[in-house]
């Protein structure tokens, strides 16, 4: 996403100032509160969302997009992932391979509203499918004695972990890991990004690549239209994610 943003400034005149918060509210704090006195022309933004107070008064002076992650009491662009959509797909795919049980598994939302999105949108249309059974576990300390658990429990037909994220795949590769599972016989794994590595597991991880390029570069559509008057309200744009299918959700249905 920000090679999309630093590309499209820079063919704008732009320069970018990059503050990464390392997912730290105190750096995220000072991170804005020194933003204000950079002179800087506007703000794309993934964010905590934990400090709405401070993103407000920041706004009162220049144009915010947020990527990603939305702040409800922050009126202002919103570019992401159709999240909704990506789980769709996910579960279209896995039901096509014969999955029923599924277990998602995602970092703690705390407040995340894409993590959130994910989560709720997995357990609706999960209930919305006959045929598939479907829980959510948070990664964390417990995550290996949940998949354990997970595999162990007697269910309707083949089982599936679906990673919400990034580091939700590498969390649950490690956990399979370590019970010695056959990738990916004894389990299908899908996951909400596609990063480097994916096709180094196993038999390849199955994905869902987000157009990250596309949404950094929108982000800063958005804000040149915002810095040049624009006063239409506040919209979303929400980009398709393209599924990449690789062994870890490929069978053999007879």
């Amino acid at each position: 996403v920000m090679h999309g943003v630093e590309t499209s400034c820079r063919q704008h005149g732009y320069n970018v100032v990059v503050c990464n918060t390392d997912r730290n509210d105190e750096q995220e704090h000072q991170h804005l509160a020194a933003l204000r006195s950079y002179n800087i022309e506007g703000l794309i933004l993934n964010t905590l969302g934990h400090h709405p107070d401070a993103l407000q008064a920041l706004h009162q002076e220049m144009p915010i997009v947020l990527i990603d992650r939305n702040v409800e009491q922050l009126h202002t662009d919103l570019v992401g992932l159709d999240n909704p959509g990506a789980v769709r797909i996910a579960l279209e795919h896995l039901q096509q391979q014969g999955f029923c049980d599924l277990l998602m598994v995602s970092e703690p939302a705390d407040g995340t509203s894409s993590r959130a999105e994910r989560i709720n949108s997995f357990t609706t249309q999960v209930g919305q499918r006959p045929g598939l059974n479907g829980a959510v576990v948070e990664t964390g300390p417990q995550l290996h004695a949940r998949i354990h658990a997970f595999l162990q429990t007697p269910g309707a037909g083949p089982k599936a972990l679906f990673c919400a994220n990034g580091v939700a795949a590498l969390a649950c590769t490690h956990v399979l890991r370590e019970l010695s599972c056959r990738l990916f016989e004894d389990v299908g794994l899908i996951a909400l990004d596609d990063l480097e590595w994916f096709p180094l597991v196993g038999s390849g991880i199955t994905a869902l690549a987000q157009p990250t390029q596309q949404i950094g570069a929108s982000a800063v559509d958005c804000l040149l239209e915002r810095l040049g008057g624009d006063k239409a309200p506040a919209r979303a744009l929400n980009f398709s994610a393209q599924l990449v299918i690789r062994g870890s959700t490929q069978r053999t249905i007879t």
